[in-house]
């Protein structure tokens, strides 16, 4: 864990938000899947896992917002 994760949590916890945790090693097909179930708008994610949001993006309406930390 980061500092930046608790950050993201409690910044989540001021706006009624919710925090889903994903795994980092879901392949694309699930991570779209997870995605698209929990209607999530917006992932905090690490440098190094750009390029897979990036690839499933697309294939999720929802996701307007990638914020990498």
């Amino acid at each position: 864990n980061r500092p930046e994760w608790i950050l993201g949590d409690y910044v989540s916890i001021m706006y009624r938000l919710v925090c889903v945790p994903l795994v980092v090693t879901m392949d694309d097909e699930t991570l779209a899947f997870v995605l698209n179930q929990s209607e999530i708008t917006c992932v905090l994610l690490s440098p190094e896992n750009v390029d897979k949001y990036v690839r499933v993006a697309p294939l999720c309406p929802h996701l307007r917002s990638l914020v990498v930390m």
